[in-house]
């Protein structure tokens, strides 16, 4: 081999340059790293171009989805296919020039056996690295965290004073809970308005919840002041994991909020001369008379 500063012939195992003293560079390894570089620039090449010719149908997404949660979906269907400028995936979106099944987002419905839910899979036809949506842990934390507030309620609030609703469709259409059971299989199932609201919400679900009371809403906080600090301590805690909109109704028209940023339970009575409109739950307590 050649000394690479002066180009005398050296032995492969000197060190240094007898002639002009420079360190003598090993050119195999120099060599190997370039071609294990040039390997890899190859084949990185080369999958994607792979990657952009597989079709993605129901074993790509699968796939995806057994890759991504270690876990085998065996039922997945196709759902729906529109993409309208008002993000209304119950129209057919002819007025808009979309036809359902001709628009740029595929949505497929997915069962998990393991947790017993079903959710949905989407992806963008026009996306050409070819990436995979879900709601699977959204979906998860959902129910999870709604069941909780089911029984956080029915552990706090006297039983024969309290009905949970819950909305959770774009028309706010109330749903009584009569059973932890009906409200478990609402949960979940899955349902076209699901993938309505999660559209419109850019990633995330969203679910109202209403606990109606049928008492007079000064009376009530008076005798429950420590319940309803209980209770909004562990909404607190469930927000972290899961959004959602929570409030007390009373038969005054009033009602007790408990989504505020800073954390604290608000009272709202737009019906009664403005008496508590947007009132701190602590200041509304210490009132003498309402």
């Amino acid at each position: 081999m050649k000394c690479n500063s002066c180009g005398m012939i050296v032995n492969e195992n000197w060190k240094y340059c007898p002639n002009c003293s420079k360190k003598i560079k090993d050119n195999k390894k120099i060599f190997i790293i370039l071609s294990v570089v040039f390997i890899l620039i190859i084949c990185f090449v080369v999958f994607q171009i792979i990657k952009k010719n597989v079709p993605i149908n129901e074993s790509y997404l699968k796939k995806s989805l057994s890759n991504k949660y270690d876990e085998k979906f065996s039922e997945l269907y196709y759902v729906k296919s529109i993409d309208n400028p008002d993000t209304d995936l119950d129209c057919d979106g002819s007025s808009f020039g979309t036809i359902k099944g001709e628009g740029t987002k595929e949505y497929y419905k997915v069962y998990s056996e393991s947790n017993d839910i079903e959710f949905f899979v989407y992806y963008d036809t026009s996306d050409k690295d070819k990436n995979v949506y879900d709601t699977y842990e959204n979906y998860l934390n959902r129910r999870e965290s709604l069941l909780e507030i089911y029984d956080i309620t029915k552990k706090y609030l006297r039983e024969n004073i309290i009905k949970f609703s819950i909305s959770y469709d774009s028309d706010d259409k109330l749903i009584e809970i009569t059973s932890r059971s009906q409200l478990n299989n609402i949960l979940s199932n899955f349902s076209d308005e699901d993938i309505s609201n999660f559209s419109n919400s850019s990633g995330t679900f969203y679910e109202n919840i209403y606990i109606n009371v049928n008492e007079d809403i000064f009376d009530f906080s008076k005798n429950n002041y420590y319940t309803i600090k209980k209770i909004n301590s562990e909404i607190v805690k469930l927000k972290n994991k899961y959004y959602f909109s929570m409030a007390i109704l009373f038969n005054n028209n009033a009602k007790i909020e408990f989504d505020r940023l800073d954390e604290e339970p608000y009272v709202y009575d737009q019906f009664a001369n403005n008496k508590a409109w947007g009132e701190k739950f602590d200041d509304f307590v210490m009132r003498t008379e309402y």
